[in-house]
């Protein structure tokens, strides 16, 4: 913890240096991506929805280090209009910044087409970069990665949340927690340092199946990313916190 603390505090110091690009938007769904939701188990996907509202470590701090950096966020889910109090609620128990919320009017509507819809509705209302952030439950990776490659001028990335770690088309990059996001943006100048921080401290502080679900992958830790040596202990400090986890998670199965 020592350790942390003063890694944090140099980061502080030294946050002064980097400058964000023009405005981008990210647009991310939010079951299984932001929100603890277990889509794959729908009586515990029934029950998650309905009674509890759990955050993903990191989430809430990624989003707002984007609209720190003046970019504008969008959540695409396909959860039912009827449930937007519910979705509202989440979104301020946990200090998510101010975001649009796009949410299925017709829950008969095919998921791939409304979410690519609902992609190409924000994209068209400008010219800047997208980021697009989803999950591997459902069709996130394929209507994301299609609109990607369709539209390759506007997409400045897409990163998938692995949960069923199964194959991902061309183009998505997968993560695990938030900090593997937060530290890809802010390599590319999309993020500042200090958002970059408050994500790794929200994991390295979280629960346990908030950083890394029981139903969720324990993949191997990405491949080194980071450039300086600020940033390679966080992203170790991380990367060895994420192996606790699920090394926890099978000694209790």
């Amino acid at each position: 913890m020592v350790k942390f603390t003063l890694v944090l505090s140099g980061l502080l110091v030294t946050l002064t240096a980097a400058a964000s690009q023009p405005s981008y938007q990210v647009i991310s769904d939010v079951d299984d991506t932001l929100k603890y939701a277990n889509i794959q188990n729908k009586l515990a996907a029934g029950w998650n929805g309905l009674f509890t509202s759990k955050e993903f470590a990191g989430s809430s701090e990624y989003m707002q280090a984007v609209v720190d950096a003046q970019a504008k966020v969008n959540f695409v889910s396909s959860t039912p209009e009827w449930l937007r109090g519910k979705i509202n609620r989440f979104i301020k128990k946990h200090g998510f910044p101010d975001t649009r919320v796009f949410l299925k009017k017709k829950m008969s509507d095919d998921t791939y087409t409304y979410k690519t819809a609902k992609v190409a509705e924000v994209a068209g209302e400008g010219s800047e970069p997208l980021v697009l952030i989803g999950d591997d439950v459902e069709v996130d990776a394929e209507a994301f990665t299609d609109f990607a490659k369709q539209n390759p001028s506007r997409v400045a990335a897409v990163y998938i949340r692995r949960v069923r770690n199964r194959a991902l088309p061309s183009g998505a990059i997968p993560f695990t927690t938030f900090f593997e996001v937060a530290l890809r943006e802010y390599l590319a100048g999309r993020i500042e340092l200090d958002g970059l921080a408050s994500v790794a401290s929200a994991v390295l502080q979280a629960k346990h199946k908030l950083v890394v679900p029981r139903f969720g992958s324990c993949a191997s830790p990405q491949s080194a990313l980071a450039t300086d040596d600020l940033t390679r202990t966080l992203e170790s400090m991380v990367n060895d916190r994420v192996v606790q986890v699920c090394r926890d998670h099978k000694h209790r199965n």
